[in-house]
């Protein structure tokens, strides 16, 4: 065991020395306990979830998002040296438990954060009920980081992928939904972890209790996270060979670039089960009850009364629009910057390569619009569907093209 103690020492001490997990640290507990609170609070009670329970609930998301990115980049980093480890003779158990330990310590630290930042907006009831719900919610999350750091190897597709899971589980889970909606939540990852973290006992527990069902999640993510480690430390796997094509400049970009999304296919199943989950889902969970919107138009601003069910999946249709592009963009830059500046430096242009990322985001941007009016239009009626297209392409190209320019200030190392 004093090997995986020093496994574990050495990871958390390469964790602790990345300026960018310590900013995580910080901004993540600000921008979901302290800033988005109020507004999804509001959120859920026009939605029929907890109403201001979700102010509570905060807390282990933040926490959850910080245990699922660190353990991801933790297992994508270390298996190249845990597999020199196992055959320099160290047991593949002493491994697996070595980065589980880490996992949990990582779990911890960023609960702790979460909890320190909910502490200094002001009064916590039953603080250590809350504490514990957010250490569940990290477990949770780091098993599931563990699980797809082993199966994704690009750290733009692992990253997205933990983002959905989170975001499905947070915005159909049961602080801002109705927890009664039992098809819907109870599968979810955090359900009865929520319920038990603010105190609202489920209707279904089983005959185990809230808690015990709570603790199935990080136990069997926990497992299985385990298990799949383990066969990852003695997986060989070949490298890939890219082959340049001999067309134009721009035509061999765009092919090279449509080669490399065919390699990572989740930016292309992203693009479906987005506005599927964010649409019809949504339709799905929403309130028949009556409320206000506020319009603006021609400068003049009304409130206005709708009906939810008729109203809620056309706001929804733009909001997974502008994620999905900005997502893309995020895609299409990160990871190539430095093949990029090779390329200028061996003769290509730039214009060319500019407008092969370009074409390739333009392709994304209109699979996703496709995608998202072909499951609104069976949930929602637009007076003018020609205009709502418009209005989803301007938002996408404005969302796509940021992503596209603010990814390569990004440098995700754990």
């Amino acid at each position: 065991m004093r090997l995986a103690a020093q496994v574990v020492r050495f990871a958390l001490r390469e964790y602790a020395r990345t300026p960018v997990n310590l900013l995580l640290l910080v901004v993540a507990p600000v921008i979901f306990v302290l800033v988005a609170a109020e507004p999804m609070a509001n959120a859920a009670e026009l939605l029929g979830g907890a109403g201001a329970a979700v102010e509570t609930a905060t807390t282990g998301w933040a926490s959850a998002f910080l245990a699922a990115l660190a353990m991801y980049f933790l297992t994508r980093q270390a298996t190249t040296a845990d597999r020199r480890l196992a055959t320099a003779g160290m047991p593949t158990a002493t491994l697996v438990i070595a980065r589980l330990v880490t996992g949990a310590g990582l779990a911890l630290v960023g609960s702790a954060a979460a909890m320190t930042t909910l502490l200094l907006r002001g009064p916590v009831e039953e603080p250590l009920r809350v504490a514990g719900g957010a250490v569940l919610f990290a477990l949770t999350y780091a098993g599931i980081g563990a699980l797809v750091g082993v199966f994704v190897r690009d750290p733009v597709n692992g990253a997205v992928i933990i983002l959905l899971i989170w975001i499905v589980d947070v915005f159909f889970g049961p602080a801002l939904t109705s927890p009664d909606r039992v098809a819907l939540t109870r599968w979810m990852p955090t359900h009865f972890i929520t319920l038990l973290m603010v105190d609202q006992p489920s209707q279904h527990d089983g005959g185990v209790g809230d808690l015990g069902l709570a603790i199935i999640w990080p136990s069997l993510a926990t497992l299985t996270a385990a298990v799949f480690l383990a066969r990852s430390i003695s997986l060989r796997r070949g490298r890939r060979h890219l082959h340049p094509g001999r067309m134009s400049q721009t035509l061999a970009a765009i092919n090279a670039g449509a080669r490399q999304q065919r390699r990572n296919p989740s930016l292309g199943l992203l693009l479906i089960a987005v506005p599927v989950i964010f649409v019809a889902l949504s339709q799905a969970i929403t309130e028949e009850r009556w409320a206000l919107m506020r319009l603006v138009e021609n400068g003049l601003t009304t409130d206005v009364r709708v009906w939810l069910p008729d109203t809620h999946a056309g706001t929804m249709a733009p909001i997974a629009v502008a994620s999905l592009a900005a997502v893309a963009g995020i895609f299409l830059s990160t990871g190539r910057s430095v093949a990029d500046r090779r390329l200028v430096h061996a003769g290509m242009s730039r214009g060319s390569l500019f407008a092969s990322r370009l074409v390739e985001l333009s392709a994304s941007l209109a699979i996703a619009i496709a995608a998202t009016i072909a499951v609104t239009n069976f949930v929602f009626s637009a007076e003018q569907w020609s205009w709502f297209a418009v209005g989803l392409l301007m938002l996408g190209g404005v969302y796509g093209l940021l992503g596209l320019c603010e990814s390569p200030r990004v440098s995700w190392r754990v």
